[in-house]
């Protein structure tokens, strides 16, 4: 085939060599156009690309200062084909300001596959809604090495190492979805979100399975600005160790240097099911966090820090820690104060008191929270389970039978939180009677489904001080249990 030609083949053999391709894309007749055996350069290749087309790399190292605008390519080394990691190790990218950046007229089926990006000045800029990043290494860097200005879409099983500022960046309407990763040894930040003003869909920003350690300042920096965004962060299944300041930090007034003092953040934020070790602080809090079946282990200062408002901290265990909480709404019924028996890839080693010693849901603000799949009768503590892997629940294994496990606090000022076991998912009932057998309070519990789960009494802040009862109701069973309200 001579140089510079395109060769064009039916999609569906386009999507047999890549493995699968959208709909979207197979809907056209897509190329596979050669760097460099049709095209010398990627940027000529990315040029002469139409809608749907991918520009495969051969192993070598090429310029950067790349762009792709105002169509949908893939740009990917021989990786896709191979599955060998050496195409992606020896297809590299090196150099520019930045190296790649996906525009935001690109189309959402835009993806990077397999190359490695090197050194230069911000290596990969991603502008467009619903880009994707895979099987990518990101080595060295002046700057940030993968940003989202305005964008999003999958970040996975990509490898960040040395970067000089923040390995990824989230900034302005950007919702990333950043999967199973590995960042390495950040100048900065390993991951950093910044909470910019917006008011339009809500925006989703997942951050789930990544190992983050050796960063020079924090794990995972969330930093707040004035006024309420409409977004939600998830953050779960994360190993964050070894990072020099904080594992999780939230900042306020648009501040990035780590001051410890935590943000009136009042996006929500649910933390559930991270392994944190071996920072200062494990753990600095917002106004509106769920923080449910952590560990906290080994942080020099506090492991779990103002994380007050309406926040929650349930169904953690804490071991080895300067300070295990402060200024933090720490539910001491759930909490484990017991070594968790980590391994030194810290997950949890048989026998360990985290093991099934999670919640699978909890009912937080009146919106009940699930925690991922699991094995066993409950999630463990941490951020793996000790099966190997997260699995479907097996729901003939969840804790049988209905139970209460009591009230806390108690004697109480404010809200008070009730810790129950269901035996299926029919609805449920809690009352609050005082002395005379008069119901003050009431609340319904319907979609927990079976197994353990907390359960946040919010009006019990406006009960007057006295002795009360209360009654959960199931199934035509009845557990009562006492509270004492103090003034």
């Amino acid at each position: 085939m001579r140089r510079g030609s395109i060769c064009r083949w039916p999609s569906r053999v386009v999507s047999a060599m890549l493995f699968a391709l959208s709909a979207e894309a197979a809907a056209v007749r897509a190329a596979v156009i050669q760097v460099p055996a049709q095209f010398p350069t990627i940027q000529s290749a990315i040029d002469a690309a139409a809608n749907g087309d991918t520009v495969l790399v051969s192993r070598g190292t090429y310029a950067g200062g790349l762009s792709i605008a105002g169509k949908a390519v893939t740009l990917a080394s021989r990786f896709i084909l191979t599955g060998d990691p050496d195409d992606v190790a020896l297809t590299t990218i090196q150099g520019g300001s930045p190296l790649l950046a996906i525009q935001a007229s690109a189309g959402t089926l835009s993806a990077v596959r397999g190359l490695t990006f090197r050194d230069g000045d911000y290596q990969l800029v991603n502008y467009a809604r619903r880009a994707t990043i895979r099987d990518c290494h990101f080595i060295g860097g002046s700057t940030d090495l993968l940003s989202y200005e305005g964008g999003g879409g999958l970040v996975r099983d990509c490898r960040f190492e040395d970067a000089g500022d923040d390995a990824i960046d989230s900034d302005d309407a950007s919702d990333p979805t950043i999967v199973d990763n590995v960042i390495l040894n950040c100048g900065d930040d390993g991951i950093e979100v910044r909470l910019h003003g917006y008011t339009g869909p809500t925006l989703e920003v997942i951050i789930r399975r990544n190992v983050i350690s050796g960063c020079g300042e924090d794990g995972i920096q969330l930093i707040d600005y004035p006024g309420a965004s409409n977004r939600r962060i998830r953050i779960e299944n994360n190993v964050l160790s070894g990072n020099a300041k904080a594992a999780l930090a939230c900042m306020a007034d648009g501040n990035t240097t780590e001051n410890y003092a935590g943000a009136a953040m009042v996006e929500e934020v649910h933390v559930i099911g991270n392994t944190f070790s071996g920072s200062t602080h494990g753990l600095i809090g917002g106004d509106n966090m769920l923080v449910m079946n952590n560990i906290f282990v080994g942080a020099s200062q506090v492991g779990v820090k103002r994380v007050a408002g309406s926040s929650l901290v349930s169904y953690n265990d804490f071991w080895s820690n300067g300070t295990n909480h402060t200024a933090s709404n720490v539910d001491a019924w759930t909490t484990l104060l017991q070594n968790p028996m980590l391994d030194a890839n810290l997950h949890l080693q048989p026998g360990s008191p985290c093991i099934d010693a999670g919640t699978a849901s909890l009912l937080w603000n009146g919106t009940t929270v699930s925690a991922p799949a699991f094995s066993g009768a409950a999630p463990d503590l941490g951020a793996v389970e000790t099966s190997g892997g997260q699995v479907p629940v097996d729901t003939t294994r969840v804790a049988s039978g209905l139970a209460f496990a009591g009230v806390r606090p108690n004697p109480s000022r404010d809200e008070v939180s009730i810790s129950l076991t269901l035996p299926d998912a029919s609805p449920a009932h809690v009352e609050v009677v005082d002395l005379a057998g008069r119901q003050v309070l009431s609340q319904e519990l319907t979609g927990l489904g079976r197994g353990s789960h907390v359960v946040n009494l919010t009006e019990a802040r406006k009960l007057a001080a006295g002795l009360y009862l209360v009654r959960l109701r199931h199934g035509g069973r009845s557990l009562s249990t006492r509270l004492v309200v103090v003034r």
